[in-house]
């Protein structure tokens, strides 16, 4: 089961890494940063403001991947047809089926949305189950930081 967490966070990541989110986080992380350098919040303070911020995210990112086309009407989050079966693919479409190669990543796509909103329960309970030393680890870490937490904690890889 753990494997098939790790793809749904990989869409999720996808999903809340495109340019535009990116620069909107950018914009409300500094603002929250500003923000609290003169109140002085206490770690329990920030360390809730990260999970709530974290559980809206997931939140968003799960209503939008698993509506009707979320990931194949995305282009940056549809899975492709897997790059380890390129020869496949080439060979499928030189013998006219093309159509069998589209219904494919159809498919994939498709049970990726109806999963997505099962997978928003899985990040919620390892967002909800964060220590204090791990939320600050996310806060004084890498722009990813949050992103590998949930990798790690929701995968066996």
């Amino acid at each position: 089961m753990k494997p098939f967490l790790l793809v749904l966070f990989t869409m999720f990541t996808l999903l809340s890494s495109s340019q535009i989110n990116v620069n909107k986080l950018k914009i409300i992380s500094q603002k929250a940063e500003d923000i609290l350098k003169p109140n002085n919040l206490s770690e329990d303070e920030i360390v809730k403001g990260l999970r709530e911020a974290l559980v809206v995210g997931v939140t968003n990112s799960s209503a939008k991947a698993s509506v009707a086309g979320g990931f194949n009407n995305n282009k940056l989050i549809k899975i492709p047809f897997p790059e380890k079966a390129e020869k496949i693919k080439k060979t499928l479409i030189q013998i006219e089926m093309q159509s069998q190669v589209d219904e494919f990543e159809f498919v994939i796509n498709h049970a990726a949305e109806d999963a997505s909103s099962y997978a928003k329960d899985v990040f919620i309970s390892a967002i909800t189950d964060m220590t204090i030393d791990e939320a600050i680890n996310i806060l004084n870490g890498k722009d990813n930081a949050a992103s590998v937490y949930l990798k790690e904690q929701t995968s066996d890889i």
